[in-house]
């Protein structure tokens, strides 16, 4: 069994692990200490992908002190709960395992701050698999899901990016990997609908781990 990308990178929430409860119960934590009006459920979704910084200033017009605020007390929560409000998806160890054995080097690229995606994989004992985690600063002055992949190329002095595949469930993991010249698989069991990601224009499409180990391993 061999790997059909040398360097693979993963997003981290609705990719290798469902978060989705507790990013919700963060956001709805800092809606009720800040008396914030609780958006759709469509908005709130669009609220996970990109850094917390922008979808605070985007869907409630947050700025300076309010937004730094907002997300003081959303990391509050995170920290102490919502990230172990989260399970993998199922056959994510397996496909890492499997694709280590195929000699491919796994990294993760993930919008969310870098200590909580780090905290996330040893939590479930999956840290050992990723050559490399790039992760948003405290700030999130960089945490555009472009810089953030680019972080990983350079660090790792990946040069080819016919070698390299991004692998994640929304737009900001498409428009990365097309803006660095990389393949792109996006899957469809995440955030994003199927005909979201389609819209997208992924190179490959997964709507399981077991299709997606389809797609990156080859007899």
């Amino acid at each position: 069994m061999n790997s059909v990308y040398k360097h693979i990178i993963f997003d981290l929430d609705g990719t290798l692990s469902d978060s989705r409860e507790g990013i919700f119960n963060a956001y709805y934590h800092v809606f009720d200490r800040l008396n914030l009006k609780y958006p759709d459920r469509d908005t709130l979704m669009t609220l996970i992908g990109p850094p917390l910084q922008k979808g605070f200033e985007d869907v409630f017009g947050l700025r300076g002190s309010e937004n730094e605020n907002a997300v003081k007390v959303f990391r509050e929560y995170y920290a102490s709960k919502g990230l172990f409000e989260n399970i993998l998806y199922d056959g994510i160890p397996k496909l890492l395992e499997r694709l280590i054995g195929a000699g491919a080097l796994l990294y993760v690229a993930t919008a969310k701050y870098h200590p909580f995606a780090s905290q996330v994989l040893r939590h479930f004992a999956i840290d050992a698999y990723f050559a490399d985690v790039s992760g948003a600063d405290y700030s999130g002055h960089h945490a555009s899901k472009t810089e953030l992949v680019a972080r990983i190329l350079r660090k790792n002095n990946i040069m080819d990016p016919m070698e390299v595949v991004m692998i994640g469930d929304t737009r900001y993991d498409m428009e990365a990997a097309a803006e660095l010249e990389m393949d792109s698989i996006g899957v469809t069991y995440g955030f994003s609908t199927k005909e979201e990601i389609i819209s997208f224009d992924p190179d490959y499409t997964a709507g399981s781990v077991e299709e997606l180990e389809h797609i990156l391993l080859q007899e």
